[in-house]
């Protein structure tokens, strides 16, 4: 099997804190500019999806509590 190198490392999925590698195939992201490798990104299935979906909700029960000046400060 072909190695393949990329500029980027792939992108994972992230779900209940950690990047998780999905278990169907990878879509390849290109260059516009060269056509040159720049990343694999994940193409999940139905079941990572629902697990993605469920992760989501549990969250966001505590996460709504959480006052917008705490919230904001994922982004900084």
């Amino acid at each position: 099997m072909k190695t393949l190198t990329v500029k980027y490392k792939e992108v994972m999925n992230f779900v209940d804190g950690d990047f998780i590698a999905s278990e169907g195939k990878k879509i390849e992201v290109r260059s516009p500019i060269n056509g040159s490798l720049l990343s694999l990104v994940n193409f999940s299935s139905r079941e990572e999806l629902n697990h993605a979906v469920a992760a989501a909700k549990r969250a966001f029960e505590n996460w709504k509590g959480i006052p917008i000046k705490e919230r904001v400060q994922v982004f900084f």
